[in-house]
């Protein structure tokens, strides 16, 4: 696709925004603003999925954060902070 060899059809590329969760103006190039913004989540979002998978104890500390509610989560990143 990026060498231009495939095109590629509408239906794929609102697939491809959605699973990437970025608009189809961005995807398409139409819209640079968030890339640097996008590839620091997606790094920080890769490292965190590693880390998940060779990490038991880090693993567990996800686990147990996921079951929070939004106002415990937001005095526990208030303390982490």
């Amino acid at each position: 696709i990026e060498a231009g060899k495939v095109d590629v059809s509408q239906t794929r590329i609102v697939q491809f925004s959605k699973a990437l969760d970025v608009s189809i103006a961005y995807l398409m190039g139409w819209e640079e603003k968030k890339a640097k913004e996008i590839q620091k989540n997606n790094d920080a979002i890769s490292s965190i999925v590693v880390r998940l998978r060779t990490d038991d104890k880090f693993l567990s500390i996800v686990e147990e954060i996921n079951k929070l509610d939004d106002e415990k989560l937001s005095n526990l990143l208030a303390f982490i902070k």
